[in-house]
């Protein structure tokens, strides 16, 4: 008993030292009351995007809350998070890295490393997704993705049976991921995706688990007394996974020292980091990690965009028939100029997306209401700044409210209702209402944006070409409702294909 009123005690004056000390410049930044030592934690259990949607609508754009001991400034609205993330981007590009991810990788994944090694990283990543790259591989890997998949729907379409579609799609979005890391041979097979299955319930747990705050992130004297075995093993379990397949991928192209300077343009990103690991210029953690993160947040993140779009095409029939007229019309248009058979066409996005409009204004929607990072990942400002008017010290954990910012109503008209017309082009202005950050904003946004447009474009043309979808119970409309993680992950729900005729 003694050793805890000690504990507490000892707690609570370096909480105050703390606060006084780091709180001083945040401190005229409002806010809502925190405890001693735990600040706002208490308060950010279970759907913390939620949270934060409410302290928004009550203290304003730029609000301060305390995790523990980490002082956290959050940002909501388009011009505020513009002027944060563009206007001083010196300030807001790093990343805030917490204890608990650099246990597990020592912090040198791409997505959480800075400096130096976050620049070599972007720069192999980025050489790889070039719009060039993307569009060759449209016509032939994507393609014939969509084309296996094709196959698997058209059996429930002739059964009639219901279908849960989330691991399907999953899968696309993984094998299209795999691709562009480790090369065109590497995908799972449709007919079996047990194995798939396993990896993809495995990173949606990991997901979970990571979107979840951990207090010794926060306070980290309390480390010795909070269980994070089950995010650890997790974790382990991913880099165990994505390790094999990485000594599976050396084995089989005999990448060493040998061959380092050889003309790797047209291999896999694997190929580029193993060269540079060879070098000693990167660790083998930022060659696992960054492989965990083009597989987990790439796939996930796009799957989840196109099974939300699906959700609310089917909970709104007369969207999806328009925009089945959309491309229809599209189809009609392009067959002036070429010939494709009808039953395996597919709509890829280079060549279809300036003349289906309605599908962009779809898609723009779904970025807009399921953000798939409702938070994003958090960043730390490097120095004292000045934004609208407050003062931020260096130091301070930074979180995008995309969530609520995309839900915001002085942007955003009925913005819980699903509207694709809002997106509506004129010859006035490029768009209405096109101030979204769903891939987060400044110099550290998504890395694989242009792939995710290309990929998500293309996979809900096709099959909204190809099939109907449709609510086997049309009274009571499918669950919307997402899961909170780092990503928010679209529930599961039964529904009908229809093979258009």
């Amino acid at each position: 008993m003694n050793f805890l009123v000690g504990l507490v005690l000892i707690l609570t004056i370096f909480y105050f030292i703390i606060q006084k000390k780091d709180g001083k410049v945040n401190s005229n930044i409002p806010g809502p009351k925190g405890f001693p030592i735990l600040g706002n934690l208490l308060s950010m259990k279970g759907d913390l995007h939620l949270r934060l949607q409410e302290w928004y609508k009550q203290y304003g754009p730029i609000y301060r809350i305390r995790m523990g001991n980490v002082e956290t400034v959050v940002l909501t609205e388009y011009p505020i998070i513009r002027e944060a993330f563009i206007g001083n981007s010196n300030s807001f590009i790093n990343r805030f890295q917490r204890r608990s991810r650099l246990k597990i990788n020592n912090g040198q994944n791409l997505v959480i490393v800075n400096g130096d090694i976050h620049n070599r990283l972007k720069t192999m990543v980025l050489s790889e997704m070039t719009s060039l790259r993307i569009k060759k591989y449209e016509s032939s890997f994507i393609d014939n993705e969509i084309k296996k998949l094709f196959k698997v729907f058209d059996e429930y379409a002739k059964s009639g049976e219901p279908i849960i579609l989330n691991n399907y799609i999953k899968m696309f979005s993984m094998n299209i991921v795999l691709c562009f890391t480790f090369g065109l041979n590497y995908s799972y097979p449709y007919g079996d995706y047990e194995k798939a299955s396993e990896f993809i319930k495995l990173m949606v747990d990991y997901f979970n688990i990571a979107g979840q705050p951990i207090l010794s992130d926060f306070i980290p004297s309390l480390e010795p007394l909070i269980d994070t075995s089950n995010y650890i093993n997790t974790f382990k379990r991913i880099f165990n996974y994505t390790s094999e397949l990485i000594r599976k991928f050396k084995i089989e192209n005999e990448i060493t020292n040998d061959n380092s300077n050889t003309n790797i343009e047209d291999k896999p990103i694997l190929s580029k980091l193993l060269q540079s690991f060879e070098k000693g210029e990167i660790s083998w953690d930022s060659v696992v990690g960054t492989c965990i993160d083009l597989q987990v947040a790439g796939s996930d993140t796009s799957a989840n965009t196109v099974l939300f779009c699906l959700l609310e095409l089917i909970n709104n029939p007369n969207i999806q028939s328009k925009l089945y007229d959309n491309i229809k019309q599209a189809i009609i248009q392009k067959k002036e100029v070429e010939e494709e058979d009808q039953e395996e066409i597919t709509i890829s996005f280079n060549k279809y997306r300036t003349i289906t409009p309605y599908l962009t204004m779809v898609v723009r929607e779904t970025y807009r209401k399921y953000p798939t990072g409702t938070i994003g990942l958090p960043h730390v400002t490097s120095q004292d700044v000045e934004l609208n008017g407050y003062k931020i010290s260096a130091g301070t954990q930074i979180i995008q409210n995309i969530w609520a910012t995309h839900r915001n109503e002085k942007q955003f008209q009925d913005p819980d209702s699903f509207i694709p017309e809002r997106f509506i082009i004129d010859q006035q202005q490029s768009t209405t209402n096109s101030n979204l950050i769903h891939f987060g904003c400044g110099v550290r946004d998504c890395i694989g944006k242009s792939l995710a447009d290309s990929e998500i474009f293309t996979m809900l043309a096709s099959l909204i070409n190809r099939y109907e979808f449709i609510n086997p119970q049309p009274l009571s409309p499918l669950n919307d409702i997402g899961k909170f993680g780092i990503t928010y992950t679209c529930p599961e729900n039964k529904i009908i294909i229809k093979k258009r005729l």
